[in-house]
C-alpha cells in the first residue's frame, strides 16, 4: 500500500510541467527559397496563469530571412513590442485577463536563403513568461530578472479585482524595466 501511495505522489510531482514556448513545425527542412511560417505558442505549466510575456527567438542570418510578424490571433491584446532581424525576433504582450494552458503567442515568417531545418530558429534565455499572481517569471532557465512586486504586496492591494489588473499592467512595465536593465549590468 505505501508503494502505491508513493507511486500517485510521485507521478503527480512529475507531471506537473514547467513553463516554456514551443515552436511548430519543430522539424522542418528547407530548400533555399522556402517559406517558413513558425507558430510560436506558450505553455504556462500545470496550475500557473500568466498576463504577459518576452518571446525572444533567435535564428541564423546566414540561412533564414525574416519576414514578419502576426500576432492578430493572440489572446495578449496589449502589444508592446514585435520585431526582427539580425538574427533576433521580440514578441511582447500582455493582457489584463490571465492566461492559462496554451495559448497562442502568435506566427513569425521566414524566408530560406540556403537549405537549412527550422530547428535553427531557437527560444533565447532573454525570453520570460510572468506569472499574473506575482509577476515573477516562471520560465525555467531565463536571464530575464523578476520584478520586485511580491505576494504580500499584491495581498495589500485594497482596490480588489480593479488593483489587480492595474497590477498586472503595472507588472508589464516592470519587467520590460528589468529585462532592459539586464542587459546594462
Amino acid at each position: 500500500m505505501a508503494v502505491l501511495l508513493f507511486f500517485i505522489v510521485a507521478t503527480k510531482a512529475f507531471a506537473k510541467a514547467n513553463a516554456s514556448f514551443i515552436l511548430e513545425p519543430a522539424k522542418k527542412t528547407l530548400a533555399s527559397g522556402d517559406e517558413l511560417i513558425l507558430t510560436v505558442s506558450l505553455d504556462t505549466g500545470q496550475g500557473n496563469k500568466t498576463n504577459s510575456y518576452i518571446a525572444s527567438l533567435s535564428y541564423p542570418e546566414d540561412q533564414l530571412e525574416f519576414v514578419s510578424i502576426d500576432t492578430s490571433k493572440s489572446p495578449f491584446n496589449m502589444a508592446l513590442e514585435a520585431k526582427g532581424g539580425d538574427g533576433k525576433v521580440t514578441i511582447m504582450r500582455g493582457t489584463t485577463e490571465a492566461q492559462s494552458g496554451k495559448a497562442l503567442v502568435g506566427t513569425v515568417k521566414f524566408k530560406a536563403k540556403t537549405s537549412t531545418s527550422s530547428d535553427r530558429v531557437t527560444v533565447s534565455n532573454n525570453s520570460a513568461i510572468i506569472s499574473s499572481l506575482d509577476n515573477t517569471n516562471i520560465l525555467p532557465g531565463s536571464t530575464v530578472q523578476n520584478s520586485p512586486n511580491t505576494v504580500t504586496e499584491r495581498a495589500k492591494n485594497p482596490m480588489g479585482q480593479i488593483g489587480e489588473k492595474l497590477s498586472a499592467i503595472l507588472g508589464i512595465f516592470g519587467w520590460i524595466k528589468n529585462f532592459f536593465s539586464s542587459f546594462f549590468k
